[in-house]
């Protein structure tokens, strides 16, 4: 028994009977609409939701470069990609797993046009896939939702299964999933399809198929049922494919002007690998003026951060303290700040006891058996600024009482022989008994 008839017999067809011949199969159906390839032309000013679905065609090729350049997506031409989108019977994959209908849409002259190429027989798979891959031949790259994991991957499946050497065109493939979720995915509840549409595009989908029906409507009109139920789930798709037009165009706005902390550190770092660093600096310098109590402390903690480190690379070691002492204050990034700060004291400043300082109450927020890099800094600011007498009796790791200023923001300056005393426990070597250590990774410690 070959696998389609397994198929066939799980699915619920009798795999012996003689199939209708396309004639024959129409009149015996009250839906005659379900073509192997349907193709619908929408003009460029149609409007799904708030955009037109011309309206990527107004955006500068590389919008998306700073959200996506780390994924190869760099220059994008609307007019040379196609949006694609598959509805199958699984989600797992393998040779089980059909994909009976392929959407692609286009921008064509004065026109957005969709094409559906549907599996109307099991039997026409070769075939509908021959459709399938000519219908891509004219593309250099596509845009999907979710199309790296699932869509591509299924099709050239399919295309393996019936020793096809093809491939989905991929130069660039833009997933719009994975920019939708670096621009919204700490707004939404969650980064599905149609709650993008509602929030983002404000597309409301009117009687929609869900797409855990499809598949059974597909089953049920290759065993003979009428093509209804099928025809809502083209509907279905070709709603998809108008989605990723407009959603390619509202990543791109959103992308020229993020709008939260999250988005904004992400585009941030677009700017930064792709040579424009001033432009970077100035989003994260206003993105981190903005960030209030509302801000989720994650996001504030990686605005902070990014701004910080983005100081330090420029030179601007002054800067990049301040930043750091803003966040301590805001109690942002657990110890990063006190460390930054210990290290910014002891090799820019001078300034031992205030580098102590910060070394001691970031030793006291860590596990034991965590605190290897900071116990080491600590010997090293003891060594440079001399030592207390070993029999001189020390505490425990301070508590943040006494050592911090009234506004919580830098430390109080505590003499240097009380901080040695404080940190007599940490089993400090006479001066003599072990060489200096190399500076080396002095980033956490």
């Amino acid at each position: 028994m070959s696998t389609d008839e397994r198929l066939a017999r799980i699915a619920g067809i009798n795999p012996t009977r003689t199939r209708p011949d396309s004639a024959s199969r129409t009149s015996s159906r009250r839906d005659p609409a379900i073509r192997a390839c349907t193709r619908t032309r929408f003009p460029l000013d149609h409007r799904h939701g708030r955009f037109a679905l011309g309206a990527c065609l107004d955006d500068a090729p590389d919008t998306l470069a700073p959200l996506g350049c780390d994924l190869g997506i760099t220059a994008v031409d609307p007019r040379a990609i196609a949006f694609f989108d598959t509805e199958t019977t699984g989600l797992e994959g393998g040779a089980g797993c059909r994909v009976f209908l392929v959407g692609l849409g286009w921008f064509e002259d004065d026109a957005f046009v969709v094409e559906q190429h549907t599996l109307t027989d099991l039997a026409d798979e070769p075939r509908y896939l021959t459709a399938v891959r000519d219908a891509f031949a004219r593309f250099r790259g596509v845009a999907t939702f979710f199309g790296k994991s699932f869509d591509r991957p299924r099709l050239e499946d399919r295309y393996a299964y019936h020793g096809f050497r093809d491939h989905v065109p991929n130069d660039p493939h833009v997933d719009l999933h994975t920019l939708a979720r670096r621009l919204w995915g700490d707004r939404l509840a969650n980064c599905r399809l149609q709650t993008i549409e509602r929030r983002i595009l404000d597309f409301h989908r009117d009687d929609d198929l869900p797409s855990g029906d499809c598949p059974e409507a597909w089953w049920s009109y290759i065993r003979g049922d009428d093509g209804d139920t099928l025809a809502r789930v083209l509907q279905h798709n070709l709603d998809d494919i108008l989605s990723l037009a407009t959603l390619a165009h509202a990543c791109g706005r959103a992308t020229a002007s993020p709008q939260s902390a999250r988005a904004q550190t992400t585009v941030a770092a677009g700017l930064d690998a792709l040579g424009r660093g001033d432009d970077a600096l100035a989003l994260l310098t206003a993105a981190f003026a903005a960030v209030d109590d509302a801000t989720r402390p994650v996001d504030r903690t990686g605005v902070g951060i990014a701004l910080a480190e983005a100081l330090k690379r420029r030179g601007r070691h002054g800067d990049a303290a301040a930043i750091w002492s803003t966040m301590l204050a805001r109690n942002d990034g657990g110890i990063r700040p006190l460390v930054e700060l210990a290290m910014h004291h002891e090799h820019r400043t001078g300034d031992l006891d205030r580098a102590l300082d910060y070394t001691l109450r970031a030793l006291r927020r860590v596990r034991p058996g965590d605190d290897a890099a900071l116990r080491h800094r600590a010997k090293r600011l003891l060594r440079k600024g001399g030592r207390a007498a070993p029999e001189e009796p020390m505490p425990q790791p301070p508590t943040d009482d006494g050592l911090v200023d009234g506004d919580g923001t830098l430390g109080a300056r505590l003499p240097l022989a009380s901080l040695r005393r404080r940190g007599q426990d940490l089993d400090v070597a006479p001066v003599d008994a072990e060489p200096p250590v190399e500076e080396k990774g002095d980033h956490l410690g």
